[in-house]
């Protein structure tokens, strides 16, 4: 009995597969040359390079979809193949999905990427769905998938520097128009750009001043802020250690993520409870009975902690106010002030 010859085989289908794809005329290829072959041989090609046969009817669709339309021939030329190459239903439509999703992501892609889908567009779009015979489910879900990542990744990338400023929403609320999806957020998420937008207002708008506060204030000086807050300090620290981290001088708001909640009290000592006003020039602390103003050029650095912040001066005491609400407003305008001196 003839053993079977797999390498022989594959060969020859191989060989009359690639002629006929040279030639653009796949309808040549007939089960009987097939057949002949595997009697050769005897090999059943269908399961011995199922692999290969179902290779060849993607390569061949790729081909067909190179102008990204499959015409009324080539839809009948992969028929032929469908039945020549014995595939089953459920192969051809993994290789269909597979490559003309393939096509619609790429194109869907490039047609939003720059956040917007104009008429021409969107027309393109949907002509592009007919001629590659894709269905509307799944037309729509890709679409909403890179519409969706896009809005995502633009609000992602605005919001990373924690501010949200009024162009930065224009546009997140343009692209939302235009590609026709929503961006899903939770009552925290909304929470959170509620401050990233009150943060971006401090640092580039006007702030909001305090009137009738019981502070004697100098000629052009404006008090933003007042808040309760039990007041401590330590002993002097050295210089190296004041200027061993300086990253807020001049600059701004530091996130309040990661850091401790307070630092260990039991060294430093209670001076006061009082309130801590903020000015356009000064810190000013006043407690029950002791008073003391900071000015903000004395400023190296400030510590945030959850429950308060570390105020490191060049010279005298580097105080720590405590106190749990309002810690990022205090240091956002403590940023913009500190800023506001240059």
């Amino acid at each position: 009995m003839q053993r079977p010859d797999f390498e022989g085989a594959l060969k020859e289908i191989v060989a009359l597969l690639d002629a006929a794809n040279q030639e653009r005329l796949v309808r040549r290829i007939t089960e009987e040359q097939i057949q002949i072959i595997a009697v050769t041989y005897q090999v059943n090609p269908y399961t011995e390079f199922a692999e290969t046969l179902a290779e060849f009817y993607s390569d061949y669709l790729k081909q067909c979809l190179n102008d990204k339309v499959i015409s009324e021939a080539e839809a009948e030329d992969l028929a032929h193949l469908k039945i020549v190459l014995g595939l089953n239903d459920r192969i051809v439509e993994q290789i269909h999905e597979q490559v003309v999703q393939s096509i619609y992501n790429e194109s869907v892609a490039e047609a939003i990427a720059d956040g917007r889908l104009d008429a021409e567009e969107r027309e393109f779009l949907e002509k592009l769905q007919r001629d590659l015979r894709l269905s509307d489910e799944i037309a729509q879900r890709i679409y909403e998938h890179h519409a969706g990542k896009y809005l995502q990744l633009f609000f992602e990338s605005a919001v990373q520097d924690e501010r949200l400023s009024p162009e930065e929403e224009q546009e997140l609320n343009a692209i939302t128009r235009s590609l026709g999806v929503d961006l899903n957020i939770d009552q925290n998420t909304y929470s959170v750009l509620n401050k990233y937008r009150l943060y971006w207002i401090i640092e580039n708008g006007r702030l909001p001043e305090l009137h009738n506060v019981p502070l004697e204030l100098a000629a052009g000086e404006r008090c933003y802020l007042s808040v309760e807050v039990d007041w401590y300090e330590r002993e002097r620290q050295a210089l190296v250690e004041r200027i061993g981290n300086i990253r807020f001088f001049k600059a701004n708001y530091q996130p309040l993520q990661g850091v401790e909640e307070q630092p260990i009290l039991d060294e430093w000592q209670a001076i006061d409870r009082g309130v801590a006003y903020l000015t356009n020039r000064r810190v000013a602390l006043r407690g029950s009975t002791t008073s003391e103003d900071i000015d903000l050029q004395r400023i190296l650095d400030v510590r945030p902690y959850q429950q308060g912040l570390e105020i490191i001066c060049r010279t005298g005491p580097s105080p720590y106010l405590a106190f749990e609400h309002g810690v990022d407003i205090f240091l956002v305008l403590l940023g913009r002030a500190i800023r506001d001196l240059s």
